[in-house]
């Protein structure tokens, strides 16, 4: 009997390559829950994503060695081996690519070393040379051999605790320099240990492969290969209740229920696309799938290359005029897979590429050029400000920026030069958030995000510290300590702690990130408490929020409806050029002002100075937090004009 191409396996293919595009590249920080991977345990439609491309590996390495017929001639084995090399170099390669979009050049200490492509580099050639010396019928044996010894190192090794103790974390630390794996949390998921279970997803995938290959009736075959999912899917479910489904670690159960998922959606396609020949349905997703390993490569190169230039908050902010956030997010991600999935089409698409760059030009951005400098900018106002900081990895301009307005009032005072305490507040604000995201059981999202208003409520409940007296030794990647923290308080969710131990093992572990909160401290020969100096550094002042949004009553007090206003600031709503002049009259009284907007409002900044360019354009010049290592030496420059239109929150001294 001879065998017809199905066409599922291609639009299985795409279709798995166009949801990873998808969940690689939502926008902002709502977003539907299933399109994000699982904190831990757990499975979401996010978590089937690379699974399915590792059990379509096994499937097509089966399918293309079974034209050479499984003979390991020296051509079989280079061709094998070079491949496989060429896909790891790709993925070291798309971590290059990343770090130098970011403009990190100091790529050789900080190179990750594991990833998506290293891995399917090493599965693909792990299951090529398998399929060369063993007969597929072994293939199932020897997948449930290695998962027996993996759940035998979970278990022995600590498997699935969420710290540094993790066997996996152990080892891979012990292999490679720390620097160069995964910062977001103790464990790497790509790592190399947990590689070992991925070879079981590609000799399952492999003998899928060769069941629906066999050459019997198609129905037969469907049959036949439907049951053996089934069977995956239920003995995963059962292993879940000693090995619960984890994508982190790629556990055992993790392994035999996506791999059941992924047979059974596989005979849905093949029932619809081959059994009944409506293949022509999948089309986009069929032509993608000839091109998936393309296409993905290209979707990482592309990713940063827009997200450089906001080009996608430039797109989300566009379609959160019409949707909500979760669904703009989605849309934007679908249009940015439905572009790269044409390529399967070309050369017929250049009209859908003209459309999207058509778009992207219509998008409102409002960008803030922070490395803009007026042509003979002259200031007519500057007051006296601290120096740049930078705030790193993490999320606390908001926090940065206000306080470099306490700081510019102290110098404007004719006091010394005066360093508050960031770190102060972004740690009393995770432990709010911890608090939170522990009694809603995980319903709350937890992110350092804020508004400039909400200094003032941080500093009203727990006071403020100089940096002098509070500082961590190294600074902190608050991206990376958000997850660690998440992994803290999941954890403790699940042993059935309490809040008062959850919130002691918090406080252990930011002691060490941060030092000891003091509860006295003496700074330049007086005694202070948090609160005393707080006092000390603002005094009686009072402050004015102040927004700008047409949708909302004018001249009233109101809500401003900004997603990280998390402690529902409230704020004086004026129209655009009434806000504009407020800020000019209040840097004339001598008080900096906290800004903060953009195309999401999603940055704050401390304005200190106003001037005009050559032309007569009266710009407002503003202290940012992202160093100095810039064309404008941590400074930039806002036009009125863009004041006016994008503003959306606005702190300053009454």
């Amino acid at each position: 009997m001879e065998y017809k191409r199905l066409q599922s396996l291609d639009i299985f293919r795409g279709l798995t390559v166009a949801l990873m595009i998808i969940v690689n590249n939502g926008v902002g920080h709502e977003q539907y829950h299933t399109l994000n991977h699982s904190k831990w345990n757990g499975l979401t439609m996010c978590d089937l994503v690379f699974p399915f491309f590792l059990f379509m590996v096994g499937v097509s390495a089966y399918l293309a060695l079974r034209k050479c017929n499984f003979t390991p001639s020296k051509e079989v084995v280079w061709a094998i081996t070079k491949r496989s090399v060429i896909f790891f170099l790709i993925g070291l390669g798309l971590h290059v690519w990343e770090m130098v979009i970011d403009g990190n050049w100091d790529i050789l200490p900080n190179l990750r070393l594991w990833g998506v492509m290293q891995r399917i580099a090493l599965c693909y050639f792990f299951i090529s040379m398998l399929l060369l010396y063993v007969t597929p019928k072994a293939l199932m044996s020897i997948a449930a051999g290695i998962l027996a010894v993996y759940s035998g190192i979970l278990l022995l090794g600590n498997g699935y605790a969420q710290d540094e103790t993790n066997i996996l974390c152990v080892v891979d630390r012990w292999l490679v320099s720390p620097a160069h794996l995964y910062h977001k949390s103790p464990v790497d998921p790509e790592g190399l240990v947990g590689t070992l279970s991925s070879f079981a997803h590609v000799a399952i995938g492999a003998y899928i492969g060769y069941s629906i290959c066999h050459k019997i009736e198609l129905k037969e075959r469907m049959k036949r290969v439907s049951g053996i999912g089934l069977v995956l899917l239920i003995v995963g479910l059962i292993v879940a209740i000693w090995l619960p489904v984890n994508k982190r670690v790629w556990s055992t159960s993790y392994v035999l229920v996506t791999c059941g998922i992924a047979t059974l959606m596989l005979i849905v396609l093949t029932y619809i696309a081959d059994h009944h020949d409506k293949w022509k349905w999948f089309d986009l997703f069929r032509r993608a799938g000839l091109h998936a390993f393309f296409i993905y490569v290209a979707s990482e190169m592309i990713a940063p290359v827009i997200g450089h230039y906001d080009l996608n908050e430039a797109a989300h902010s566009y379609l959160c005029r019409v949707f909500s956030p979760e669904m703009s997010s989605f849309l934007y991600s679908a249009m940015f897979s439905l572009l790269l999935l044409s390529y399967g089409y070309m050369p017929k698409i250049k009209p859908l590429w003209s459309g999207v760059v058509f778009l992207l030009m219509g998008c409102d951005r409002g960008e803030l050029k922070t490395d803009y400098l007026p042509e003979d900018f002259k200031y007519d106002i500057q007051l006296k400000m601290t120096p740049v900081k930078n705030q790193g990895r993490g999320e606390l301009c908001w926090v940065y920026s206000m306080f470099a307005v306490f700081e510019s009032e102290h110098l404007e005072r004719g006091e010394d030069t005066l360093n508050l305490s960031v770190d102060y507040i972004g740690r009393r604000y995770l432990e709010e958030q911890v608090r939170d995201y522990y009694r809603s059981k995980e319903t709350s999202r937890m992110s350092l995000r804020g508004v400039g208003a909400m200094t003032l409520e941080f500093v009203n409940r727990y006071g403020a510290l100089p940096e002098e007296v509070y500082s961590p030794s190294e600074p902190v990647d608050y991206y990376a300590l958000t997850e660690d923290v998440i992994t803290l308080t999941h954890s403790a969710l699940e042993k059935g702690k309490t809040e008062e131990e959850l919130m002691a093992r918090l406080g252990q572990y930011l002691d060490t990130l941060f030092g000891v909160v003091p509860d006295t401290f003496s700074y330049r020969g007086k005694d202070y408490t948090p609160h005393t100096f707080a006092q000390y550094v603002i005094g009686d002042r009072q402050y004015e929020t102040l927004t700008s949004n047409k949708h909302l009553d004018w001249n009233k007090r109101v809500d401003p409806q900004l997603t990280d206003n998390r402690l529902g600031c409230k704020a004086l709503n004026i129209k655009g050029d009434e806000l504009v002049e407020r800020v000019a009259r209040s840097l004339k009284r001598g008080n900096a002002v906290m800004w903060e907007g953009g195309p999401n409002d999603n940055h704050a900044v401390a304005i200190f100075g106003m001037g005009h360019d050559k032309h007569g354009t009266r710009y407002f010049v503003a202290k940012n937090s992202w160093g100095t290592n810039n064309p404008t030496h941590g400074l930039f420059y806002i036009e009125d004009k863009y004041m006016s239109k994008h503003t959306a929150l606005v702190v300053g001294g009454k």
